[in-house]
């Protein structure tokens, strides 16, 4: 599942979200954005499905969810990720798992 889950976060960057947007890859610099199979961007790839894992596990529970958000939310602010960058995220996502999961 790990492996699945890496060349999907892989081909998401490389194939959809950094070629569309190369600018984005300076935000990924402090996880070596511009080499998406360095161990330290893997490590980021699985700090994000855990992070995803983690708000899922919490959808029963609205305050600690709600907190977990605001932390996410913090961490991102903290680094400059602006707002429009999202809907560029989800939109390089749902390509890549609709592609990888034929569902």
């Amino acid at each position: 599942m790990v492996d699945l889950v890496l060349k999907m976060y892989n081909a998401l960057c490389r194939c959809s979200f950094f070629h569309d947007h190369p600018e984005a890859r300076a935000l990924f610099a402090r996880v070596h954005g511009e080499d998406t199979f360095s161990p330290e961007f893997e490590a980021h790839a699985q700090r994000i499905f855990g992070g995803i894992d983690n708000c899922i596990s919490m959808l029963d529970d609205r305050a600690t969810l709600a907190a977990e958000l605001a932390h996410l939310k913090g961490q991102h602010d903290e680094r400059g990720i602006k707002p429009e960058m999202y809907d560029v995220s989800n939109t390089s996502q749902s390509i890549v798992v609709n592609v990888n999961c034929r569902c």
